[in-house]
C-alpha cells in the first residue's frame, strides 16, 4: 500500500506512515454524548418542594409529631432532587 500523503510504500497493515506519520485509514470523529432531557425540571421541583414546605409548616404546632415528619420529608425530597441533579450532570 502507498502513504496517501508522501506516497512511500508501506506494509498493508501498517497504522500510521513511518515517514510523514499519516494515518493510514480516516479516523472516526468523535462522539459527544447529547443529553436527552433538559435539567430545568429538577430545579422547578425543588423550588416546588420549598415553597410547599414553607406553607406545610407553619400551619402545624410547634413540637408535634406531624411537624417533625413535615422537616423530615422536606429533607428527604431535597436530598433525593439534589441527588437526581447531580446524576443528570454527570451524565
Amino acid at each position: 500500500m502507498k502513504c496517501r500523503s508522501c506516497g512511500l510504500e508501506i506494509a498493508d497493515k501498517a497504522i500510521v506512515c513511518y515517514r510523514c506519520g499519516t494515518p493510514t485509514a480516516d479516523l472516526p470523529a468523535p462522539q459527544l454524548k447529547a443529553r436527552s432531557q433538559p435539567i430545568w425540571p429538577a430545579g422547578l421541583a425543588v423550588l416546588l418542594i420549598i415553597v410547599l414546605g414553607a406553607w406545610l409548616i407553619p400551619r402545624t404546632p410547634a413540637g408535634s409529631p406531624e411537624r417533625w415528619g413535615e422537616w423530615i420529608a422536606l429533607l428527604v425530597l431535597l436530598l433525593v432532587a439534589a441527588l437526581w441533579v447531580r446524576r443528570r450532570r454527570r451524565g
